[in-house]
């Protein structure tokens, strides 16, 4: 591969080798009519990218390089040629980490923390942690997702450091960063399902009625031993709606994502589809001994 190679025609001459075709869709426009910016997505295989930028093109090479980074395709190559790009023109991510390291503040850690959603329309979650501060976002793919979190995350620390000038004096006189777990050591294996007793998740096996899900999923979590953490993601999605993951600390850890009116909505859907998953779980044959 020569220098003039761009993201586009790398992941052709990859895809060509493997006999399958890259497909490029617009699926959004935003921005000034004067200076737009354009959302494609590119879909190659079994994987999937997206893009943006100031004109299809860069879009278009923005989605390509996206999906050969989820390839884990060196792309540091294609930095030089792109210096006009979206991404250079408003980076999150830098700028949060410039304004962590003026203040004084942890760098930031990112954590995968879901996915989620059909093959074609997959969503991932991306959680950003700044000392003791945490936010998240949900985007079509980890970059954006990742992205997204600084965006909050920036915008957050902005207004604290407002509002308080001695912000950052506190982490500075802390040794060790402190990792907040997100749930408790207990777990309960997921395979166990089929052969748990209680009330409760008797109950779940001829349920259709999720009336109260907060109850019953909080009395399923107590008779089978995991925990059950909320979060309510800081933005709504493109529709204006809450968006809320259930996280239950059973092994493997189970994540269950819903959408509503309101924060109570969210969290009740949320709750809905995680007493759905544990009930397709429990009703399975147990293994036989």
């Amino acid at each position: 591969m020569n220098n003039c190679m761009t993201p586009v025609s790398v992941l052709q001459e990859l895809c060509a080798k493997k006999g399958v075709t890259p497909q490029y869709d617009t699926i959004g426009q935003e921005g000034d009519s004067h200076q737009p910016i354009f959302t494609i997505r590119c879909i190659a295989g079994g994987s999937m990218g997206s893009g943006q930028g100031h004109s299809k093109k860069e879009a278009k090479q923005a989605a390509a390089k996206d999906l050969l980074e989820q390839l884990d395709v060196e792309t540091s190559r294609f930095e030089s040629q792109q210096n006009n790009s979206y991404d250079d023109l408003s980076n999150p991510v830098g700028q949060l980490q410039e304004l962590v390291t003026r203040l004084g503040l942890r760098r930031p850690e990112y954590e995968e923390v879901a996915e989620m959603g059909p093959a074609h329309d997959r969503r991932f979650v991306i959680s950003v942690t700044v000392g003791e501060y945490t936010k998240k976002g949900c985007e079509k793919n980890k970059r954006l997702a990742k992205r997204k979190a600084a965006e909050v995350m920036l915008e957050y620390i902005q207004n604290l450091s407002e509002s308080d000038p001695g912000l950052g004096r506190v982490e500075m006189t802390d040794s060790k960063p402190k990792k907040k777990s997100k749930h408790s050591p207990k777990a309960s294996a997921l395979s166990n399902l089929p052969k748990a007793n209680g009330p409760h998740i008797t109950r779940l096996r001829s349920c259709y009625d999720y009336a109260n899900a907060h109850t019953m999923l909080q009395g399923i979590a107590n008779e089978v031993d995991f925990q059950v953490v909320y979060t309510v993601l800081d933005e709504k999605n493109t529709d204006g709606m809450w968006q809320c993951l259930v996280h239950m600390s059973t092994s493997p850890e189970s994540v269950c994502f819903a959408v509503g009116k309101s924060e109570e909505e969210a969290k009740l859907s949320a709750a809905t589809n995680a007493l759905k998953y544990l009930k397709v779980m429990a009703t399975r044959l147990p293994p036989k001994s």
